[in-house]
């Protein structure tokens, strides 16, 4: 009970006593700072209540009739959580929407084609329409979403989501809703399949939206692919059910994801024959993976009609990154991340998976196979830009987390029904959560070891948002003048105009909110009005003279542009062009029928 008792007083006073937040070393302890207390409160109430009838009946008794009624009702307790947790994290996003990790990156790209897909446009995207490498010889201004990737259930649900309230940053809560609702929930039938009590399931799903890995992912950008978090967990609670319906159909969703998922879903299909021992399920599982593969491979290809000759981008960035100068810099670089990150999660779940892994001098295949799940990511991570941000470690999260709780169940069927040990597992139980928990709140507020690939000097409000308290819930001092910025925007700029822009990263996303954009200078020659924002971007250099010359260019050559609007000090403008041009397009490669030539197989003659 001392050590207990000792744990929770560390807990509020890591939340009280530490810097929360200090920019140098703190991002998103949104979650965390507003739900500890209430997780101290439950594990005190839980531990008093399951354990034996003690000295003090009275007070004992009156805990188990707590322990009781929260094991009666988890789920509206389950229920009320992602209710008050969506609420609370939808109110930080929405009171400070310019922030630049909601805004900038995929997020105007993920922004344009929700509009287009909601408004009728069809999938297709004009940002960013040369960055892919397969797109370099495009010679149209647009690209379908499927040139990019096979974004399908991820596509719609998030259109869904997003049509709701169709303003920036709804593209971020949309995957917030997603990995609170379905990951909780998933987690919670997981353990629950696992043989955990309900009040245990409870506590797992609880605090799987509360690690910081989980909670930092869904504020980043919008990510199609963070939406993972929340149906993996579904994917492995079909699976310990043995509900092999539910589990193709699961899979299957999660394959259509995005383009690695499928190969995610292919070696989850070897797990589920070799440490399942249900050989059967496991090949249809592969065929599912296989099956979503050829037909994104074939969608590519109509997609790229005309534009690319080689449609297997995926397999063609893998080489070329394996043969590259510096792939033994990037693979000491991905093995020294790889071993980090594992190494919190594991922090973050008390190490409980070693410890299931080998029990009574015999293996356990189940907590080993569902770490197994980690090896794709993990190879990934040695050729591939991985980092704490990035946007499909749930391959890496998810096993892990679900791992310490077939160990915990594990270690509770080996030790039978005998009263002492009972009495240890009662004290263990919320020893266990009130460990994680505390290990977690001490790992976030310590975040230099996460900075990867984003390097300290962003670590800003500017760049992450206010995580203070205070920086919650009241405005950022820059929200007026954003806002100021986007009304001119809407005042001076036609919602159906060409637009070519370069601006700071927190507003991007609103802008991209049309059709006809594109990011400055890769623009088509007619585009109808320009955006500048001043301080965008490095400063002049041989590689980049290019574009400040354009940008000159728009200023001063008054017989082709007209400046409409300059802010009062000069730092945003808009200009106008005098002679605008039908921007080239390619309707056979943008619309819906891509779908249908692929499926009637239609070979590709443009």
């Amino acid at each position: 009970m001392i050590v207990f008792v000792a744990l929770a007083v560390i807990i509020i006073i890591c939340m009280f006593s530490l810097k929360i937040p200090s920019f140098d070393n703190v991002i998103y302890t949104r979650t965390i700072v507003f739900f500890c207390i209430g997780y101290v409160f439950l594990f005190i109430a839980l531990y008093l209540g399951g354990r034996q009838a003690g000295k003090n009946e009275t007070l004992n008794g009156y805990f188990r009739k707590a322990a009781a009624a929260i094991e009666k009702h988890s789920i509206i307790i389950l229920i009320a959580f992602i209710i008050i947790t969506s609420a609370w994290l939808g109110f930080v996003l929405f009171k400070n929407p310019f922030v630049v990790t909601y805004n900038d990156d995929c997020a105007p790209q993920n922004v344009q084609m929700f509009y287009n897909v909601i408004n009728g446009n069809g999938p297709e995207t004009s940002m960013y329409y040369q960055q892919p490498p397969f797109l370099e010889s495009n010679p149209y201004y647009y690209a379908s979403i499927f040139a990019i990737r096979q974004y399908w259930s991820s596509l719609g649900l998030l259109a869904m989501l997003y049509s709701i309230y169709p303003v920036p940053p709804m593209q971020v809560y949309a995957v917030i809703l997603i990995v609170v609702s379905l990951g909780s929930i998933g987690i919670y039938m997981a353990v629950r399949s696992l043989g955990a009590t309900k009040a245990m399931s409870l506590w797992a799903a609880m605090g799987y939206i509360l690690i910081p890995q989980v909670e930092h992912l869904m504020f980043i950008r919008g990510h199609f692919d963070i939406i993972g978090l929340g149906i993996l967990p579904l994917v492995f609670a079909a699976l310990f059910r043995r509900s092999w319906g539910w589990f193709y159909l699961i899979c299957l969703f999660y394959a259509t994801i995005s383009y690695p998922q499928v190969f995610f879903i292919m070696f989850l299909g070897i797990i589920v024959g070799v440490f399942f021992k249900a050989w059967k399920q496991g090949i249809i599982t592969v065929l599912i993976g296989l099956s979503v593969w050829l037909l994104d491979n074939a969608v590519l290809r109509q997609a790229l009609c005309g534009i690319y000759n080689e449609p297997s981008y995926f397999a063609s960035m893998i080489f070329s990154r394996i043969f590259s100068d510096n792939f033994m810099a990037t693979l000491k670089e991905g093995s020294v991340f790889t071993l980090k990150y594992i190494t919190f999660l594991l922090m973050a779940v008390s190490f409980l998976p070693l410890f299931g892994i080998r029990r009574e001098g015999k293996w356990n295949l189940e907590v080993i196979g569902i770490l197994m799940f980690m090896l794709p990511c993990i190879g990934l991570s040695f050729i591939y830009d991985f980092g704490f941000f990035y946007q499909r470690n749930d391959a890496f999260i998810v096993p892990v987390y679900l791992s310490a709780f077939a160990a915990y169940v594990s270690l509770k069927k080996e030790t039978g029904e005998s009263p002492d040990m009972a009495e240890k597992l009662y004290i263990l139980r919320p020893m266990l959560i009130a460990g994680i928990i505390s290990i977690s709140l001490f790992v976030t507020t310590h975040f230099p070891w996460v900075i990867n690939s984003t390097s300290p000097k962003f670590i800003t409000k500017d760049y992450y948002g206010d995580d203070s308290f205070n920086g919650l819930i009241t405005e950022q001092k820059k929200n007026p003048r954003r806002r100021a910025v986007l009304e001119k925007i809407a005042e001076y700029i036609p919602p159906d105009a060409s637009v070519s822009f370069l601006v700071k990263g927190d507003i991007k996303a609103y802008i991209t909110n049309r059709q006809k954009v594109w990011l400055f200078p890769n623009h088509p020659p007619g585009v109808e009005y320009f955006i500048i924002e001043q301080g965008v971007g490095d400063k002049p250099s041989p590689s980049n003279i290019d574009i400040y010359i354009k940008i000159y260019e728009l200023f001063t050559e008054g017989d082709k542009y007209e400046l409409i609007y300059s802010s009062p000090d000069s730092y945003f403008a808009i200009i106008k062009n005098l002679h605008p041009l039908q921007v080239p397009r390619n309707e056979d490669i943008l619309g819906w029928k891509i779908l249908s030539n692929t499926l009637l197989m239609k070979g590709c003659k443009r």
